[in-house]
């Protein structure tokens, strides 16, 4: 499990919710919760908020510091010109 999926499952644990719980509350499907907490990609912003505040823990407490930057551009790949034609 994640980082972000061990802190989850403790929050959740602490609030006394289960985790289809949490999803209602915020939207979600319970696979999707479950493919943040097993992998190293976490919600975006918006989504991880929702969460602390249904959880009534801190943004910063579920979010890993190194997530919170601002994420690396991806670098875009060169178009080979066509040749069709």
């Amino acid at each position: 499990m994640s980082r972000f999926g061990t802190t989850i499952e403790k929050a959740i644990k602490a609030r006394g919710i289960s985790a289809a719980e949490l999803c209602r509350e915020i939207g979600i499907h319970q696979t999707t919760l479950w493919r943040w907490m097993t992998s190293d990609t976490p919600p975006r912003a918006d989504v991880a908020a929702a969460i602390a505040s249904v959880l009534n823990c801190p943004l910063s407490a579920i979010v890993p510091a190194a997530q919170k930057g601002t994420p690396k551009p991806r670098a875009k790949k060169k178009r080979e010109p066509s040749t069709a034609g």
